[in-house]
């Protein structure tokens, strides 16, 4: 059985067939099956704020672009920020 199709909608509330690449907003499911991920690494990622997101009601919108560049960065955080929060003892 073949997944439907998600539908992007853009800034003119119309049905676009384009890849997401301008600040598309998507669900937590959406945003999972899209980067054919768990939903809830994503939920998680969301919940913990490393996913930049917007609370519509009961929903999390995510920002696309935002998630790829997240992606694309990397989940390590840098020496600098390691160091501030032990306080510095190394």
């Amino acid at each position: 059985m073949q997944a439907p199709k998600i539908q992007y909608i853009c800034s003119a509330n119309a049905p676009c067939g384009r890849p997401p690449s301008c600040g598309y907003m998507l669900t937590i499911a959406q945003t999972a099956k899209h980067f054919n991920l768990p939903k809830n690494f994503i939920r998680q990622a969301v919940l913990d704020g490393r996913i930049v997101h917007v609370k519509a009601g009961k929903k999390h919108l995510i920002n696309i672009q935002k998630v790829e560049e997240w992606l694309n960065a990397g989940d390590n955080p840098s020496p600098q920020k390691e160091q501030a929060q032990t306080g510095g003892i190394q």
